[in-house]
């Protein structure tokens, strides 16, 4: 038993509602103190709308083997021409790396197919998926009219202050879900359940998908990549050996390297200053 019931009525105070129920009363399910209840999810009909704008979150999973509950996430969420919000699709699973890198392309390429639109694609930015956003860089860098631009999501410390902050828009019931999906009970539950959800990965997607709607502080853009050219002070024509070797114009702004030519540059400096 708690000593101070003062104390007590303190920290319900402090923590709010629905974190105390759930951390406290070990009752987190409770429609009356849930951040998300499962009561407020509208049905979505098939027909009954078309998407103006689609977000996508994702969330990847850290890929340390001892995290059993650790999951790659996926919700994709559309606002719809009649002003509602629907969750049309959920993806939860533990696929390898290369699949994990793979998925951001796969859904866009889906979700255009599908609906006609191209999505924004929102990727937290720690775990897994700093790595892949750094990969998806890097590869625009070198290929500037690839039209998947993933973008990278800085995540508070305090996951309750996420999920309050996007929850107006459920607790107002303006977000349909498909009735008869596949992933429906699971994704209810993971949401009403929070924060002592078996995992919240899918909560964690979610949050970035409908974030994008209404709360563009939560992300930033990855930031450009410097082009930088080298001066090779051992060259008595630079301009004109560099052209040569690169294909480069000096008139043209807008130029890229291709890699075989940048190994053979880099292999001939290196000859030339002695380190073989």
């Amino acid at each position: 038993m708690f000593p101070d019931r003062a104390a007590l009525n303190e920290r319900k105070a402090t923590m709010g509602d629905a974190l105390y129920s759930a951390i406290m009363m070990q009752n987190p399910i409770s429609n009356a103190t849930s951040y998300l209840p499962d009561s407020n999810w509208g049905v979505w009909v098939p027909g009954s709308s078309t998407p103006h704008i689609i977000n996508i979150g994702i969330d990847f999973a850290s890929g340390k083997q001892s995290a059993r509950n650790d999951y790659t996430a996926a919700v994709r969420v559309m606002l719809m021409d009649d002003g509602r919000y629907c969750v049309d699709y959920v993806y939860c699973a533990k696929p390898p790396y290369p699949v994990q890198k793979q998925l951001p392309t796969l859904l866009f390429k889906e979700t255009y197919e599908r609906w006609g639109l191209m999505p924004n694609i929102f990727i937290e930015d720690k775990s897994a998926g700093e790595q892949i956003l750094q990969e998806y860089e890097m590869f625009l860098a070198m290929n500037p009219d690839f039209l998947v631009r993933p973008i990278a999501v800085m995540p508070t410390q305090n996951k309750a202050m996420r999920v309050e902050a996007i929850a107006q828009h459920q607790n107002t019931h303006l977000v349909d879900i498909i009735e008869d999906a596949p992933w429906h009970s699971d994704f209810v539950r993971c949401c009403a359940d929070f924060p002592l959800a078996e995992h919240d990965d899918m909560l964690d997607a979610y949050v970035w998908a409908q974030a994008g709607f209404s709360r563009p502080d939560f992300f930033r853009a990855p930031a450009p990549t410097p082009q930088i050219v080298e001066y090779d002070c051992l060259e008595q024509d630079y301009e004109s050996s560099f052209k040569q070797e690169n294909h480069f114009d000096a008139g043209e702004a807008d130029f890229r390297f291709q890699q075989g030519q940048i190994e053979a540059y880099y292999s001939e400096r290196l000859r030339r200053l002695g380190h073989r």
